[in-house]
């Protein structure tokens, strides 16, 4: 019996500091798997991409990933803001939006945008109808956060600005595109006054007016 005391009382410095050891790692493993988590479920890393091919068919210009599983997507003509199917009802609940929102530029009345800084940040597009004024709960609105000061949302908060006006610029030349001059096809009747007024002024013959007469109504 004193033997066996003897030989415990010699081991036992030896076992404490590996016990210690494994807990540590224990501990470490378990810390770095819950952040691991965290980065990929709640904040996932901002990308920009060149999308799918289909999206590259449809001409995509760069997709950014933002928090609370929402994505967005710029197009040519419109953005599309995007939410993860898995994370829809976690966040915005089972009426929110449900896959992609299209927002065609024509369409948008004014974009609005708080950049990064001590809260999160949002873009939120306004047009007829929408109803604005939560801007971080609306599924009208992308939402990007510094929850964590990593890499990704410094770039982030550089980058918005710079997209922010984009999007504007591309808004106001559909705006002008689509308040501009419409050139409206002349009717039978407006043509044939027109050369009406020519032969009365002498520039046309009365045969080529009762030809052009006849070519413009059928006969």
């Amino acid at each position: 019996m004193a033997t066996l005391i003897s030989l415990i009382s010699f081991f036992i410095p030896f076992l404490i500091p590996l016990i210690v050891i494994s807990i540590v790692i224990i501990t470490n493993r378990s810390n770095s798997s819950n952040q691991s988590q965290l980065d990929e479920e709640i904040l996932p890393e901002t990308q920009y991409s060149n999308g799918t091919e289909a999206e590259k068919e449809e001409e995509l210009i760069y997709a950014i990933d933002g928090n609370m599983g929402k994505t967005l997507k710029v197009y040519h003509d419109r953005c599309i803001i995007s939410i993860t199917s898995g994370l829809k009802a976690a966040f915005w609940g089972a009426g929110a939006l449900n896959g992609d929102k299209e927002f065609y530029y024509s369409d948008i009345t004014s974009v609005q945008f708080k950049n990064l800084g001590h809260t999160t940040g949002y873009l939120q597009f306004e047009y007829p109808g929408a109803h604005s004024g939560n801007n971080f709960n609306s599924e009208n609105s992308f939402i990007f956060s510094a929850t964590i000061g990593t890499e990704k949302y410094k770039k982030l908060k550089e980058e918005m600005p710079r997209i922010c006006d984009d999007i504007r610029k591309r808004v106001n030349e559909a705006k002008n595109a689509k308040t501009g001059t419409t050139v409206v096809a002349s009717s039978p009747a407006d043509e044939l006054k027109k050369y009406k007024d020519l032969l009365d002024s002498g520039v046309i013959t009365r045969e080529e007016f009762d030809t052009k007469k006849k070519q413009l109504l059928g006969l």
